[in-house]
């Protein structure tokens, strides 16, 4: 007997009633099995997707609270901690406040921008040629020479006295004047062009060479001397550099007398004198009178004259 023709049979021994429960179970085990296949397949999905996408990770940067200047000093006022996601920070981004104060900004940093080591100078004297120059000092340059410059042995840091020489106030003298004292000199800057502070600087003609050749045989290197003189000294400084001559005086590392108190000198110059002839003695005036006359003496050969007559010869008065 087929299969079919059996299945048949054995369904006709049951009451429509188990053929209803039959088809009931199976219903139920059939979405048992489809609801268990596509819960697996659902949850092993979800988990491939939480394996592709990592966890957020936060870090804590420092954060500036408002606008900073470039070159300004940071202050921890005007820094914060904040958290950020980690791809979100950048390379070299600080994350502690403390040790931040007094350094100097490369750039200028907005108001919310994440501070990094690049933005930022180690130290004031990291931040140029500003930071060598002390609180409560300017910083000037005057024109010195090879032998006003003390022959090029200065070097920056060296301490000099400014001296100003000039002879324009009085043709018969030259005037010195120590008009500062323990300077600090902040750089030497020599130059190979020579400068005129009056003209404009001159091309290369035939006058520009002939003063270049002049200093290359007079000895004389121009070069200029920046100094940290206070305040009220910058201008009294530049009249000086403008009116004369500004020499430079070293000093040493330990002076024995730290200030002068003798600080001006003049010297005149000498002028050559003629010898006049001597005066002719005056004629004798009407109220002294005729000399009176003197009588010669016989005796004295100087008063008597000799007579030369041919061959003979006497002497007379």
């Amino acid at each position: 007997m087929k299969f079919g023709e059996k299945m048949s049979s054995l369904m006709e021994g049951f009451t429509p009633k188990q053929l209803l429960m039959m088809a009931g179970v199976a219903g139920l085990l059939t979405f048992a099995v489809l609801y268990w296949g596509l819960s697996r397949l659902v949850g092993s999905e979800e988990k491939q997707e939480q394996t592709q996408q990592p966890t957020m990770q936060m870090v804590k940067v420092v954060q500036a609270k408002a606008d900073i200047k470039a070159r300004e000093q940071i202050r921890e006022s005007m820094l914060q901690l904040v958290e950020v996601p980690s791809s979100m920070a950048p390379a070299g981004a600080l994350t502690e406040i403390q040790g931040l104060a007094g350094r100097p900004t490369r750039v200028a940093v907005m108001a919310g921008d994440i501070l990094t080591e690049k933005k930022l100078y180690q130290s004031v004297k990291d931040s140029g040629f500003t930071g060598v120059i002390p609180p409560d000092r300017r910083a000037m340059s005057v024109a010195v020479t090879d032998v006003t410059g003390v022959s090029g042995f200065l070097k920056p840091g060296d301490y000099v006295d400014v001296m100003f020489i000039t002879e324009k106030m009085d043709s018969t003298r030259i005037t010195g004047e120590v008009i500062l004292q323990n300077v600090l000199l902040l750089g030497v800057n020599n130059t190979a062009e020579r400068t005129d502070g009056n003209q404009q600087q001159e091309t290369k003609s035939g006058s520009d060479l002939k003063g270049k050749l002049d200093n290359a045989f007079s000895g004389e290197k121009p070069m200029t001397a920046t100094l940290a003189v206070r305040p009220e000294e910058e201008l009294r400084l530049a009249v000086a550099a403008r009116a004369g001559q500004i020499y430079l005086a070293l000093r040493p590392y330990k002076p024995a007398n730290m200030y002068m108190l003798d600080t001006e000198y003049s010297f005149f110059k000498g002028r050559a004198t003629q010898t006049a002839p001597p005066a002719a003695a005056p004629a004798p005036s009407a109220a002294q009178g005729a000399r009176p006359a003197v009588a010669s003496d016989p005796s004295d050969p100087g008063s008597q004259m000799e007579i030369i007559r041919g061959t003979q010869a006497s002497r007379g008065k």
